[in-house]
């Protein structure tokens, strides 16, 4: 067991990446493309008259720094099913022990759950 424990313990220990004033952040996943390193999560008001949650992606050359990049998606005030619970998971991700973190394309295209 100590030997699994020194392979995956965390070296450098930052607190949360993703800290914003107005809103909680939560529910990353984080995946590899051309050597850098993506995260996707959602974000939920801290307002509580504020519903639903958006999706939000970031990267990083060293999974200890993230640049913000933007929303994927975001609520509206439209009433309809999905105007407010906008939550976006990478699909298909290598979730094997010493993986690569890639997303798996499928029919060409990359997935959003």
């Amino acid at each position: 067991m100590r030997e699994v424990y020194e392979k995956i313990k965390t070296p450098v220990k930052l607190g949360p990446v993703m800290k914003w004033e107005k809103e909680f952040t939560d529910s990353a996943t984080v995946f590899k493309k051309d050597g850098v390193f993506y995260m996707c999560f959602i974000s939920i008001s801290k307002d509580v008259s504020v519903s639903g949650y958006e999706t939000h992606m970031a990267r990083s050359a060293d999974l200890k720094y993230w640049e913000y990049m933007g929303k994927v998606l975001r609520r509206n005030d439209y009433n309809h099913w999905d105007s407010k619970q906008c939550a976006g998971y990478t699909a298909f991700p290598d979730i094997r022990y010493e993986g690569e973190g890639q997303l798996e394309m499928v029919n060409g295209m990359y997935y959003l759950s």
